[in-house]
């Protein structure tokens, strides 16, 4: 047959095309035949597996004494419709619900109509939303059709149906869910903590109007079931503290966030608020596994020559078959050249593989079984691996010699010598004044020439491609031994390294990942690219893809020498490598100028990883120069990581005051009770890194404002301390507010106030979990906030 195959090959374009089909379908049928029967019968044989290669996961499931994973079951929907429009969106809703499989329950505002009567038992059983009249705050509603469809959640829980539920998902009547993706997509939470997952919108304008800290709910959004306990508890009076709240996912967003949760992004969930023609963007699906599809009757039917039930329809044949690959984009080129040679080379291989690999299995002492359970066989018998350390990062760092009097503070204030590893990597020696080189710094290493590179003289960015070889550089200094992850960063930016191992000892790094975060600001994304890590707040490569990376890194520079910027220059490549950025929060390019403090003092709860961009910023301290300032926060880092610049909430009812601490940075007193999901948003003390209209930020901000009710009095962090039972932080005013006091409903006056102590537990703060806190004042000119873990169900309001 192979000889055949290479006189089709040999054989004119036309005969080739016409017949070569034939050859592919025969080989297809034979190998499949060969791997179903033979394999299978080399399981049935095995000492170690008494079944074939299709029970492998379960039998792994059945060795591990884990609780079992979750599944369909463990899902309950909270579905929201309205019989006006029900005639229209029911087909939607039908294309994916499985009957007696799915659970949940729809919700209507009233009865539907003798059209639908009797109600079909292939749809989720239906409920009609109770009398909202009954509520108190029922006159005040600004929008009562979002608050009836809020409370579902409630009224869902009350049915008493949740044996065994993990999660609530809600969804719209017009939503369309994928629902094995959604069990593969919930499995990576733990279910027995609070989350809130989801995905805010496709478009700038619906976050910036709404928020970028919001799931948008036409998509969908999962909460774990204790967090749905919590809200259940609490959702009335939330609705009563937020009436003036028009938008149902709003209000959710500001409920959870009192509750001391944020959003946990996944781009699998879409809203879609788009128009017209959107076969675009199904065709360059993220990587992410798809989840939800919404708004259908706001864009034209998805396939050509069909209405819109049609089109739903019709792609749900394919994801009914395979939900894993739906939309997924795979891309492959024909090279007519090089064609005949790989078809000879891959029918060998696979004749190799098949034949000698499988009978050298068979006879080996060790495995009793063929190629495809050894990875599996392996796990079995190695030992677990430790978990990541420091010793496992390498650091990848650029520098510049003209540059580096000013930034090598930076570098100093975070690099541990004898247990950080890495290098940093100059244009050119160092000058004098550099010698010899300290040790309390990263070993200096000089880039290689460029002028050796084919491309040089066409390269838009000389400089960044410089930076950028340094990854392939680093890597042939063949110092990687145990290396897990490659992090990258510059010479001004600033790492927190307890924080970056605790970040990326969530990913496996046998794997393919690329982790970092986009700019803070819409301009600088829109410029590069939303899909792209900012180098200068650094972004981790799992060694797998590092090792594929530098193969190709020479190659990928000729065939993008016109790039400007080497982050951008860096995604792309990886994208050719079929990987995409993995967000994570804790990640800072700091694309902004001037004053930072109010951004430092509203940090989201993702633990802070890097800062970046100090030179282009105030000192972050009052009274400081730049390196002052860095290595002022860093004592506080120093002592603990998991906490530094976390925002924790209290309140002292009798004086109305509201304390917003932003551990070893800072501490805001405000004379009035504020929510957090108000303080949550920073004071925009700053301004983007290029001018323009709002929106400008990935992110809400509160104005500047000169209001003495909304405006805090602030304390910045002054000294550390460490106690037997615990760390005690302190922040003195450095300004005085010159304003009058709040005289809204008699607020007292924290004028008299010069500092604040904050004590805090030895043990670490775990994850993304908000701490509560109390305050101890007697009248004097100190107060005191005892940081703790917040109460069941506390709500930080």
């Amino acid at each position: 047959m192979l000889l055949s195959l290479y006189n089709v090959m040999s054989s004119p374009p036309s005969y080739h095309t016409k017949v070569l089909c034939k050859y592919r379908v025969i080989i297809g049928v034979a190998v499949i035949f060969f791997v179903l029967f033979f394999f299978n019968q080399t399981y049935l044989k095995s000492q170690y597996f008494d079944s074939n290669i299709f029970t492998i996961k379960y039998q792994e499931r059945l060795l591990q004494p884990k609780e079992a994973a979750t599944n369909l079951s463990h899902l309950m929907f909270v579905l929201v419709g309205s019989s006006r429009t029900w005639r229209d969106r029911k087909v939607y809703l039908g294309s994916w619900w499985r009957p007696n499989v799915t659970r949940g329950n729809i919700f209507f505002d009233v009865e539907p109509s003798e059209e639908f009567q009797p109600w079909s038992p292939a749809l989720p059983p239906l409920k009609v939303n109770e009398d909202l009249k009954k509520l108190k705050i029922y006159p005040k509603l600004t929008n009562r059709n979002h608050t009836r469809i809020y409370r579902s959640i409630l009224e869902n829980y009350r049915l008493k149906q949740d044996e065994d539920v993990r999660w609530y998902v809600t969804g719209d009547d017009d939503s369309v869910f994928f629902v094995d993706n959604m069990v593969d997509v919930l499995s990576k939470y733990d279910h027995t903590e609070k989350h809130y997952i989801g995905m805010f919108s496709e478009t700038i304008k619906s976050n910036f109007h709404f928020s970028f800290d919001m799931a948008f709910g036409g998509g969908g959004y999962a909460l774990s079931y204790p967090l749905v306990k919590a809200l259940v508890e609490e959702l009335d009076n939330c609705i009563e503290r937020y009436h003036y709240i028009w938008a149902v996912d709003h209000l959710q967003s500001l409920c959870l966030a009192d509750l001391g949760v944020d959003l946990s992004l996944e781009k699998g969930f879409h809203q879609m608020d788009l128009y017209g023609d959107i076969s675009g963007f199904l065709s360059s699906q993220p990587t992410a596994p798809l989840v939800s599809l919404h708004h259908f009757e706001t864009v034209t039917p998805l396939f050509p020559g069909m209405d819109r039930p049609g089109s739903v329809n019709h792609i749900m044949k394919a994801a009914n078959v395979d939900q894993s690959r739906m939309l997924q984009q795979s891309i492959c080129h024909v090279r007519a050249f090089l064609c005949k040679y790989r078809v000879i080379v891959g029918v060998a291989v696979i004749f190799f593989v098949l034949v000698f690999f499988n009978q050298t299995y068979l006879n080996s002492q060790s495995f009793d079984s063929n190629i495809f359970t050894i990875k599996y066989q392996q796990r079995l018998v190695e030992p677990k691996e430790t978990a990541t350390n420091l010793s496992h990062l390498m650091f990848v760092l650029v520098g510049g010699s003209s540059t580096w009097r000013d930034r090598k503070v930076y570098v100093e204030s975070w690099w541990r010598p004898n247990k950080t590893r890495g290098y940093i990597f100059f244009d050119v020696e160092p000058s004098e004044e550099f010698q010899p080189w300290s040790r309390a710094l990263p070993p200096l290493k000089v880039n290689e020439d460029l002028k050796k590179l084919k491309i040089y003289p066409r390269l838009r960015n000389r400089i960044h491609t410089r930076i950028y070889r340094s990854i392939l550089e680093n890597y042939m200094l063949k110092q990687d031994e145990d290396v897990r992850w490659y992090v990258t960063g510059d010479d001004d930016s600033v790492f927190f390294v307890d924080n970056m191992v605790d970040v990326l000892s969530k990913y496996d790094h046998r794997e393919k990942h690329y982790i970092g975060m986009f700019s803070e600001t819409i301009k600088s994304n829109f410029y590069f690219s939303f899909d792209m890590a900012f180098g200068g707040g650094g972004y981790a490569l799992s060694y797998p893809l590092v090792e594929a990376l530098v193969e190709e890194l020479d190659n990928c520079i000729e065939r993008y020498y016109y790039i400007w910027g080497v982050d951008h220059l860096q995604s792309m490549c990886l994208a050719d490598l079929g990987v995409d950025l993995s967000l994570d929060k804790g990640f800072h390019q700091l694309d902004l100028r001037g004053d930072l403090s109010g951004f430092l003092s509203s940090h989201p709860t993702a633990p802070l990883v890097s800062f970046h961009h100090f030179g282009s910023l105030e000192p972050i301290f009052p009274s400081m120069d730049h390196p002052g300032s860095v290595r002022h926060i860093m004592k506080a880092a120093n002592v603990d990581q998991t906490r530094i610049v976390q925002q924790s909430i209290c309140h002292v009812r009798a004086t109305s005051w509201t304390f917003s601490v932003s551990w070893g940075y800072s501490v805001h007193i405000y004379e009035k009770i504020f929510a957090r999901s108000y303080l949550k948003r920073p004071i925009e003390t700053f301004r983007p890194w290029l001018r323009g209209r709002p929106p400008l930020y990935m992110f809400n901000t509160r104005r500047v404002s000169r209001n003495p009710c909304e405006a805090p009095h602030w304390f910045f962090f002054d000294s550390i301390e460490q106690e037997n039972d615990g760390v005690v932080t302190s922040y003195t005013r450095k300004f005085p507010r010159n304003m009058t006091s709040c005289s809204f409903f008699g607020n007292t006056s924290a004028d008299p106030l010069a500092s604040i102590r904050v004590f805090s537990p030895k043990t670490p703060k775990p994850g993304r979990k908000v701490e509560c806190c109390d305050v101890g004042y007697e009248g004097a000119d100190v107060a005191n906030i005892r940081l703790r873990d917040c109460r069941r169900h506390e709500i930080i309001a």
